[in-house]
């Protein structure tokens, strides 16, 4: 048999093998597509399954850490709260999916919430936000106005006014205006301008904000947005959040916010 011919069995019989691999059930190289929505359930699950491995922080003794919350937050990254029933814990990390499977790595800790206190009002904020504040010489909607949003680099730029001009990223606001009408939160919501109550999608909804009478709505905008007001003799209050999609992170802060108002 000429070297030309083996050569070509040769090639033949690789090509077989090869053929043979990639239809077999599992070969690691066939690549598995899935959704964003399945790949972010199956990196959080992950992160709750093995958090006692990824942190590197010991439990009390006789203790073991079990997840609070965790959320992915883009392609690469997320945040996890965690504790042992004595201490807890927020981190971000890193992950990737390969064909080595799920891999998280850079598990940072992050502070605590940090606390505003100002105009009669005192609530809670995560800690890697960006807080921009502007007084009543400065605001367009009341004496005093507040936006919080994730403390990126591409914000930080935006608020600077050194980036090119963009729509804004989705927020947390806090305005405050002077009662000086003595309204009621839902007589102010239904007459004010400010309020956006005419971009409503359904009914004013009674509710409570710190023990105080208050009213929550939905709207849209340029992002779906949710509102809830409240009104004291001397302020008005909304507190407002704009969002993408009902998971977005920024919905869960919104609603740890909320709860941690105070007023004072």
């Amino acid at each position: 048999m000429s070297n030309k011919t083996i050569g070509i069995l040769l090639v033949v019989f690789v090509v077989i093998i090869a053929i043979i691999n990639f239809s077999l059930p599992g070969y690691r190289g066939t690549p598995v597509v899935v959704s964003p929505d399945e790949e972010r359930t199956r990196i959080e699950e992950y992160v709750r399954d093995n958090i006692n491995s990824l942190t590197q922080h010991v439990p009390e003794v006789g203790g073991t850490f079990y997840v609070t919350d965790v959320y992915v937050e883009g392609v690469d990254t997320g945040r996890v709260e965690y504790e042992d029933g004595h201490v807890a814990y927020r981190s971000r990390f890193d992950y990737k999916v390969g064909l080595e499977g799920i891999v998280v790595s850079g598990f940072v800790d992050e502070d605590g919430p940090k606390i505003f206190e100002k105009l009669g009002i005192r609530f809670e904020y995560p800690a890697y936000y960006l807080l921009t504040e502007a007084t009543e010489s400065e605001s367009v909607y009341g004496k005093w106005n507040l936006t919080l949003v994730e403390d990126t680099k591409e914000n930080r730029a935006m608020f600077a006014s050194s980036s090119p001009a963009r729509d804004g990223p989705t927020s947390i606001t806090v305005d405050v205006y002077e009662n000086t009408d003595t309204l009621t939160a839902d007589s102010w919501v239904k007459t004010s301008s400010f309020s956006n109550y005419s971009l409503s999608v359904g009914d004013l909804q009674p509710t409570t904000l710190a023990e105080r009478a208050a009213y929550s709505y939905t709207w849209s905008g340029l992002y779906e947005a949710r509102s809830i007001v409240a009104a004291t003799e001397d302020y008005v209050y909304s507190f407002s959040l704009q969002y993408l999609t009902p998971d977005d992170l920024i919905l869960r802060n919104f609603e740890r916010m909320i709860q941690s108002v105070e007023f004072i």
